[in-house]
Parts: C-alpha cells; sequence; structure tokens
C-alpha cells in the first residue's frame, strides 16, 4: 500500500484517528472545546472547564457477559459521565446498542449504599454512513437530533425497566450536515470531522485538533498502524470473498441446500484458521519490531496480550 494511500486513510472519522484526536488526556482540550460546541446548541449541560478521560472499556458482570469498549469515555464532573462513539457503519441495533453502552455506565458509576446516586449519562453517536431507507434512523431529517428521556433495560436484572431523565443521546449525522443549521462553533466541529478544507479555526480547540492530525499524517506508528488495520480489513475481505466463493462451489457439487450451508461454514471457518491468524501474526510482529504499545497491536489485529508476548522476533 502505498505511503500516500496511507495518510489519505488518516481522517477524523477514522476509529483509530478519532481516539487519538479526542480521547487523550494530553490534549483533552480537543475534547473540552467540542463538548462545549455541542452543548451551547443543546443547553442540557452547563460550560465545561475540564473533563477526566477514563478507561473505555467496560468491565463485565459475569464471565459470559459481553464486554464492550466504549470508543471515548470521559467524566466531566461529580455526576456526569461522557460516552462518545464514531461509526462509519449503522447497525439496525444501533439505538440498542446506545441505550446498552449508557446502562453500562451507569452500573458501573452507581454510587452504591443505603442511597443509591445515579449518574448522568450523555452518549454522543457520530454517524459517518449513508442511510439506507429501511433503516431506523433514515426518517430522521435533522443532523443533530436528541433522544431525552430513555427507557432503559436494567444492566444485570433484563426484566427491569428504567425510564430515566439521567440518560440522554446525542445522534450527528454527518451525511445529512449543511451549512448555516447550527452555530458557528459545533459547525466548524462538524466540518472537521467531516474532513472539509474549509473551516474556522480561530477556537484554540479545533486549532489544536487540526495541527495534531497533520502531525498524525507523518508520525511513524501512526502510519503503521493504519496501514496494519486498512491490510487486516482487506484480507477479511478477501477472506469472507473466498469462503463464500468456496462455500457456494461446495455447496453446487452436494446440489442441496444443506450441502450449500455446510460448505459455506467450513469455507468460512477455514479461511478464519488458516488465513487471519497467520495474517494477525505477522502484522503484530512487525509492530513488535517497531517498539508499538503492545495495547495498540492488540486493537489493531484482534490478538490477545498473551498471544502477542509469546511471538519472537
Amino acid at each position: 500500500m502505498d505511503m500516500s494511500d496511507i495518510r489519505d486513510k488518516i481522517v477524523p472519522t477514522n476509529d483509530y484517528i478519532f481516539k487519538k484526536l479526542f480521547g487523550e488526556e494530553k490534549d483533552k482540550i480537543i475534547l473540552i472545546s467540542f463538548l462545549n460546541a455541542l452543548f451551547k446548541e443543546y443547553d442540557f449541560l452547563p460550560y465545561i472547564e475540564d473533563v477526566t478521560i477514563k478507561n473505555s472499556e467496560t468491565t463485565k458482570s459475569y464471565d459470559v457477559e459481553k464486554q464492550s469498549r466504549l470508543d471515548i469515555k470521559a467524566k466531566i464532573d461529580n455526576e456526569t459521565y461522557i460516552d462518545i462513539e464514531m461509526q462509519n457503519r449503522t447497525y439496525f441495533d444501533l439505538i440498542d446498542r446506545g441505550i446498552y453502552y449508557c446502562s453500562k455506565i451507569l452500573a458501573e458509576e452507581t454510587v452504591k449504599g443505603r442511597n443509591y446516586k445515579y449518574p448522568k449519562v450523555v452518549s454522543i453517536w457520530i454517524i459517518n454512513d449513508e442511510l439506507d431507507s429501511d433503516n431506523p434512523h433514515f426518517k430522521r431529517k435533522n443532523p443533530i437530533e436528541v433522544d431525552k428521556h430513555i427507557t432503559i433495560p436494567g444492566a444485570i436484572d433484563k426484566d427491569y425497566i428504567l425510564t430515566s431523565d439521567k440518560v440522554t443521546i446525542v445522534y450527528i449525522y454527518l451525511k445529512k450536515f449543511k451549512d448555516g443549521l447550527y452555530h458557528e462553533e459545533i459547525e466548524n466541529w462538524i466540518k472537521f470531522v467531516n474532513n472539509y478544507e474549509n473551516y474556522n479555526t480561530y477556537d484554540a480547540g479545533i486549532k489544536e485538533a487540526k495541527e495534531k492530525l497533520s502531525k498524525l499524517r507523518y508520525d511513524d506508528e501512526t502510519l503503521t498502524v493504519i496501514k496494519s488495520i486498512e491490510e487486516k480489513e482487506m484480507d477479511n475481505e478477501a477472506e469472507k470473498y473466498n469462503s463464500h466463493q468456496k462455500g457456494l462451489e461446495e455447496g453446487e457439487k452436494k446440489g442441496i441446500k444443506k450441502g450449500l450451508k455446510e460448505g459455506l461454514k467450513e469455507g468460512i471457518k477455514k479461511g478464519k484458521e488458516e488465513g487471519l491468524k497467520e495474517k494477525s501474526i505477522e502484522i503484530a510482529k512487525n509492530m513488535l519490531k517497531l517498539n508499538v504499545d503492545i495495547n495498540i497491536i492488540s486493537q489493531s489485529t484482534g490478538l490477545s496480550i498473551r498471544e502477542i508476548k509469546s511471538i519472537e522476533i
């Protein structure tokens, strides 16, 4: 992959780059500026002076429970948490997933005692996707939509339902954005995230974000990670296609629907076992040679920390 092609992938909507821009404590002026611009448009929270960026990996209540990784989790005062998610693909369960993430934060951050004290949660979903007409989000006309008084299934007891004014979910639809709908501060931020060329950078936070993005485009570690992510995605797509084709061929040989399903299943299983694991180890080995942080390697390759530590370089 040519280096200029890799640099073209270093944009704010890339998951890894988004976290580097908005999710690092040392550059939290970027996150503070973005949040204040958004909250100025929707005054459900006061002006933010400071934030504390938290570990974005939610804990499990039980071993069998799904563990989720938030893109960015931050605390802005003693009772308010922020979750920010960048979504380049809009799945049908997106609304339910947003509620699930909020319920996890509520469960983890509630002060337990004689009287339970629930925090406030603001979940911000930035959606960079063209929406199909049958998608629940398609009917929403505004680039920014705010849902309040969310009905939340209990995080531990699934039969318990909570209708709470403690939770607000904000959806920002990048593809629906047009000039002149909102005040200048939030419009400049949406333009930045959308990778527009022209927007005002008089705000200290957005100026810092632009400068950081420029540096990331020439940072060796960032280039290595983005290249690895892109190669893994291309390999995944190729494996899916090859597995699908093999499944079809096997199905055709058997001539029955059962044969098609079994052939496809075997093709996918074999492709994953023989191709993806080997490629992930190769990528991890190259990243280890460059002294890339082991957690970043794990996120980029899908390998566990233990597997990465066992690789000989």
